[in-house]
């Protein structure tokens, strides 16, 4: 079943599956820096909000590339 879905998924997406994981990259970056700025109140909150984002990110990779 898995493998008809795959299959059938491929003929109907005309964009390439392997470009979507960066541009997904991108509007997250996007959405939390805009949420980073509205929330931040000095220069150093906002540095340690995009420390800490770019942190998670980095352990998350990571755990999905342990995880397969």
């Amino acid at each position: 079943m898995a493998l008809l879905l795959h299959v059938s998924l491929q003929k109907s997406l005309s964009l390439d599956i392997e470009s979507l994981p960066i541009s997904f990259r991108f509007l997250v970056a996007i959405v939390v820096a805009t949420g980073a700025l509205t929330v931040a109140s000095s220069k150093k909150e906002l540095g340690l909000l995009a420390g800490t984002f770019l942190f998670g990110l980095g352990v998350l990779e990571l755990a999905l590339q342990v995880a397969g």
